[in-house]
């Protein structure tokens, strides 16, 4: 598609500036007048929220503007109100980013929703317009649905915002424990900046004496922990956690666990050992999503802490931090204790800038790759993808011997390297 990539529109923040207004108005296209909008905390956010604001009044489309919250309460107002969600934010990405994520009934917008769009965007779809919507501000029924599942801890925890979306809504953790926040100023340029999801290393630093740590990341969908020793906990691991406690409780269906290919093989194995199957997805969490409605599965996600659970319909930071803290209080055991049984699988991933993505579609790369793929047996995997959102081939290898990860990533790396001067 020209526009939307795996995770809506995504793209320098004057860019999505540039569309936002036309934006707007295709929402037309999806036959439903009412729109509840929301964005995260990035400087150019509440421009672009505007814009396209003003794009949709200007189609007849009724506007409840939610302003600053999480993508996972944006959807779910979406879900219950029944209308189209418009989220503004660029997630994990630096300030400098934005993107538009577009909902429909509380779920992303399918292909055919998408490309009716892009048909507008590019002055191929035309329509009247009729007259003007309504505007209007309110605040979310998003705390309202967490407290639903909140239960009193004794644990003392960490909480890194990211200077993101979650700084307005985790103060719901404090009914669940004693809380020590980080990262819960933003200024509109210090979102994900060394901190939050994917910059594990300022939780670490700040977990002397607390039980475990949790970070969000710029939006507030995914969620990586740090234990009580100082280890990361990842999604694959929550994963492993959340499956044991939602099968002990028999909420789990049909025992099946939705996971992507980037998944540690030791969770895999994990999994299959207390009695549980997996199915394995393309990344994205609108695989594992598609995957899981498809067959009636109701618990998946993805090792960067995207975690879809049976009390949702979409990945939640906030709510998967509540299931956390429910099952370590549950189990009267330190995280660390609970995950010591674990036995991930050493991996590593490299992010490869690149000026051409589809090299990796090349013959002689796909080849050779099938070749030491097949040779790994069921002791690893290699996966190379390509960032759906930047410039970049992803390269994981992954295999019980960790010296064979780091002999195959340089193989790989050099086969990339002699390709691309003949590409």
């Amino acid at each position: 598609m020209k526009y939307f990539g795996t995770d809506g529109i995504r793209g320098r923040a004057d860019y999505i500036l540039s569309l936002a207004y036309k934006v707007g108005e295709s929402l037309s296209l999806l036959n439903i007048r009412k729109l509840v909008i929301g964005m995260d905390t990035r400087q150019s956010s509440k421009e672009i929220l505007d814009k396209l604001t003003s794009g949709a009044l200007s189609v007849g489309i009724d506007v409840i503007d939610l302003d600053v919250i999480p993508t996972p309460g944006l959807i779910i107002e979406s879900y219950y109100r029944k209308c189209l969600g418009v989220m503004i934010t660029a997630s994990h990405n630096p300030y400098t980013d934005n993107g538009i994520k577009i909902i429909k009934n509380g779920f992303k917008i399918d292909d055919k929703d998408k490309l009716m769009i892009e048909d507008y965007l590019d002055g191929i779809l035309t329509f009247s317009h009729p007259i003007n919507g309504t505007y209007k501000k309110e605040d979310s029924n998003y705390i309202s649905f967490l407290e639903k599942n909140i239960i009193r801890t004794n644990l003392n925890i960490v909480v890194d915002c990211a200077n993101g979306a979650s700084y307005k809504y985790a103060h719901i953790l404090e009914k669940m424990a004693k809380v020590k926040y980080l990262s819960i100023n933003p200024n509109g340029i210090n979102i994900n900046e060394n901190c939050g999801a994917t910059h594990l290393e300022y939780l670490k630093n700040n977990m002397d004496g607390f039980d475990l740590g949790i970070a969000f990341d710029g939006d507030a969908d995914r969620i990586m922990v740090i234990d009580d020793k100082k280890n990361i906990v990842d999604g694959d691991m929550l994963i492993y956690l959340f499956s044991k406690w939602f099968l002990k409780h028999e909420l789990l269906k049909k025992n099946v666990i939705v996971l992507t290919i980037m998944s540690n093989l030791g969770i895999i194995n994990a999994l299959n050992e207390i009695g549980l199957d997996t199915v394995l997805t393309n990344v994205g969490d609108q695989n594992v999503l598609d995957k899981m409605l498809e067959n009636g599965y109701n618990l998946g996600g993805e090792n960067s802490g995207h975690i879809i659970s049976p009390l949702t319909i979409t990945g939640d930071g906030l709510l998967n931090a509540i299931i956390l803290l429910t099952i370590v209080s549950e189990e009267g055991l330190k995280l660390s204790e609970l995950v010591k049984d674990i036995k991930m699988y050493p991996s590593k991933t490299i992010n490869l800038k690149v000026n051409d993505k589809t090299i990796i579609n090349n013959d002689i790369i796909k080849s050779e790759v099938k070749n030491l793929n097949d040779n790994f047996s069921n002791k690893g995997k290699i996966i190379l993808r390509a960032s759906g959102t930047e410039d970049l081939i992803r390269i994981t290898v992954m295999h019980e011997d960790s010296n064979v990860v780091e002999a195959t990533l340089e193989k790989i790396l050099v086969l990339l390297k002699g390709e691309w001067n003949r590409w």
